[in-house]
């Protein structure tokens, strides 16, 4: 179980990267110094450099001569990081985000969708079915039907028995997840509807039928996208 250092730790790089991706700390230019952050953090000079650490691997800063740190070039940040893409998305200060994480899983998605239709086993088939029932069960439950979510999509991509498409399973897990998180509702307008389409596209897999496969998956996308668009 974590110790409190390391929660600690974690709202920290929370703090310093929603800052960066805000705008509160601009590119190219040099964040406070370790001095500074640990008198507004009222912490360790350790727990910051481990914080940095992080944000250092998430693209989000780099060291510089001397030791200093900067914030990175908003063109190196790790957009395929889940807090790099959340932070990202929440702030608002990324026109064109959502367009370019459409763009990325209408490229994939769709593809693999038709593969799997024409690909799956019976094996494959029961994982979808399993994580479909799993989201119908925990429909009202923000977590559980989210997990539930990428196990079905996870399932969907592994029916395409492709080793190297299966590698990018966590770039597109991430995308997934941080859509899911901004995209949750659970009421009867839009439940009923999300359950529907999942349905469709798994039934289209196992039956076979390759352009439905395909359109079920960009259906799908299309009304991730317009709900992104919507939130608040």
């Amino acid at each position: 179980m974590p110790g409190p250092d390391a929660s600690k730790t974690d709202r920290i790089i929370g703090e310093i990267g929603r800052r960066i991706v805000q705008g509160e700390y601009l590119p190219d230019t040099p964040l406070p110094t370790e001095a500074d952050l640990c008198g507004q953090f009222q912490t360790s000079r350790n727990l910051i450099r481990e914080a940095l650490r992080v944000l250092a691997a998430k693209r989000l800063v780099v060291t510089r001569r001397f030791r200093s740190v900067a914030v990175a070039a908003q063109s190196q940040w790790n957009y395929l990081d889940r807090d790099v893409l959340r932070w990202a998305l929440t702030s608002g200060t990324t026109p064109g985000l959502i367009d370019a994480m459409t763009e990325v899983r209408n490229l994939v998605e769709p593809a693999a969708a038709r593969w799997a239709a024409a690909r799956a086993t019976s094996a494959d088939l029961a994982k979808m079915e399993a994580a479909l029932n799993q989201m119908k069960a925990h429909n009202q439950q923000c977590d559980a039907f989210g997990k539930a979510d990428l196990q079905f999509h996870d399932a969907v991509l592994g029916a395409v028995h492709n080793p190297v498409l299966q590698q990018l399973g966590s770039v597109l897990g991430a995308l997934q997840q941080v859509v899911f998180s901004q995209t949750y509702m659970g009421d009867v307008e839009n439940m009923p509807r999300t359950l529907r389409e999942h349905q469709n596209l798994y039934e289209a897999i196992r039956h076979q039928h390759i352009a439905d496969a395909e359109a079920a998956a960009l259906t799908l996308i299309a009304s991730a996208t317009a709900r992104l668009k919507d939130a608040p």
